[in-house]
């Protein structure tokens, strides 16, 4: 005779593995680079707006900064252009001590392809922390411009 199906049994392996799945699924569908090979496309020094910012910048002052978990304004609109003071070297190394201490935190690079360079449309300060975090990979959307407009490549 068989046994009868616990199915409360069933359902709570399910919901434990769930995440797990969701993850795999994650995974699989997003596009991943090495960072040593995403470093030879990498200005060093990097320059945010007026600020520069070399690797021994970051590398002698990043113990010594608060982490700043406040994201930079993408675009230049009216925030970021009254801002501008506010944004200083110490303010950009201590984002990318947040991104070091908070891998969770990390969103996808967004890069461009073209005539066999790579562009850093959007990333700047997370990339960083995969270098400073010896992460052999990263994950990155693939950005193209159609248009005179730059978007996600899936989506044109």
């Amino acid at each position: 005779m068989q046994k009868p199906i616990d199915l409360k049994s069933k359902l709570d392996r399910i919901s434990a593995v769930a995440p797990v799945l969701k993850a795999i699924n994650g995974i699989i569908n997003m596009n991943y680079i090495e960072v040593e090979k995403l470093k030879q496309h990498f200005p060093n020094p990097i320059t945010w707006d007026d600020i520069t910012v070399t690797m021994d910048d970051i590398i002698s002052n990043i113990n010594q900064v608060k982490e700043i978990e406040e994201q930079f304004p993408f675009q230049w609109d009216i925030e970021r252009f009254n801002n501008r003071c506010h944004y200083t070297k110490k303010w950009h190394i201590g984002r990318i001590k947040y991104f070091v201490n908070h891998p969770d935190k990390i969103k996808p690079l967004k890069l461009i392809f073209e005539d066999g360079k790579i562009k850093f449309y959007d990333g700047c300060h997370r990339f960083l922390a995969h270098v400073l975090r010896n992460d052999i990979m990263c994950a990155y959307e693939e950005m193209v411009i159609v248009n005179n407009k730059i978007q996600i490549k899936e989506n044109y």
